[in-house]
């Protein structure tokens, strides 16, 4: 379990195959914590990330990431 900044997270330990994200819904955090998990490690090349977002918010994923539905 990490708690930190959007865009600011550590340096991963391990990688993970699995990793729930909730952030603040309508502020645009999601690319920001993306990235910081993509460039600092934390994600396996097959991790499945579970994003929950309000239904009315566009989310709009950076590459590499891709929608599972």
């Amino acid at each position: 379990f990490v708690q930190a900044g959007a865009g600011q997270l550590p340096k991963a330990r391990r990688v993970y195959d699995v990793v729930f994200l909730d952030p603040p819904y309508h502020q645009k955090l999601l690319p920001a914590a993306l990235e910081s998990l993509r460039a600092g490690g934390w994600l396996a090349p097959d991790a499945v990330l579970v994003i929950e977002h309000d239904e009315s918010e566009t989310v709009v994923l950076p590459a590499p990431f891709s929608c599972v539905d």
